[in-house]
């Protein structure tokens, strides 16, 4: 019965840190992060959402409804967030009031929905799960996803030098992943057109230009450390945080 006792525990634990979770990890409300995150996914997913803007859109682990907002701004209509701390629930429904808001377990609510969508996100969402249930949440995701519908995520990148900071910055945090642990990962359940994108400094002033110039030219050191001991630059991604966008291919037996 201690293993029983045990899980219990740890579901109290996950229980009451997700509760709490926009006081303790995220912080005060600031309309001026959103607007700066808004920035900063304009540039960072250029080119990469679908130029439909009528198809429905589900974001797992919305957060505070932060890239819901966004989207809404973009012109996407059909919105759907789920999320399992109700704080950020709160916010998330006065940042985006237009959209459907589900608070509750992601990968349960995902495995279970009847509709799919042309579009799903989840951005920091995969390192908070087991090991185990990583693959169950992408099948999910994929049997959601209309055929060639996109899946676009975002992880810790642990190819970075200070990826680890990241991996362990967050007590709910679980998993760790490099460009080809994922890319594995998303080529097992059936994804195709796999590409990644780092979570580099964003330019929209001269400070900022600055910084990304800078950054563009410091992020070269990990990638000539790497190639001087192994011989290969590795995956090439050393930021932070890394994006994935991924296509659902044709129907599999997942």
């Amino acid at each position: 019965m201690k293993g029983h006792k045990d899980y219990k525990e740890v579901e109290f634990a996950r229980k009451l840190i997700m509760d709490r979770y926009a006081e303790i990890q995220i912080g005060p409300f600031s309309e001026r992060n959103v607007i700066r995150l808004k920035r900063a996914y304009d540039y960072w997913l250029r080119g990469w959402l679908p130029v439909n803007r009528d198809i429905p859109v589900l974001d797992l682990g919305c957060g505070g409804g932060e890239f819901l907002s966004f989207l809404s701004d973009q012109g996407f209509k059909s919105l759907t967030g789920i999320d399992a701390s109700a704080q950020q629930m709160e916010r998330a429904r006065i940042n985006v009031p237009n959209a459907c808001l589900i608070n509750g377990d992601v990968a349960e609510i995902a495995h279970s929905a009847p509709e799919t969508f042309g579009l799903i996100t989840a951005f920091d969402l995969l390192e908070h799960l087991p090991k185990n249930d990583v693959l169950s949440l992408l099948t999910s995701i994929y049997k959601r996803l209309v055929n060639s519908g996109i899946l676009i995520l975002s992880v810790p990148n642990c190819d970075s030098p200070f990826g680890p900071g990241v991996r362990y910055g967050d007590i709910t945090h679980e998993t760790g992943f490099t460009g080809r642990s994922l890319t594995a990962c998303l080529e097992l359940v059936g994804f195709v057109n796999i590409e990644f994108r780092e979570s580099a400094p964003v330019p929209h002033g001269l400070i900022s230009a600055i910084r990304a110039g800078a950054w563009q030219l410091l992020r070269l050191l990990p990638i000539l450390w790497n190639l001087v001991e192994t011989g290969s630059i590795g995956s090439g991604l050393v930021s932070r945080n890394v994006f994935a966008r991924a296509v659902r291919g044709a129907l599999s037996d997942v």
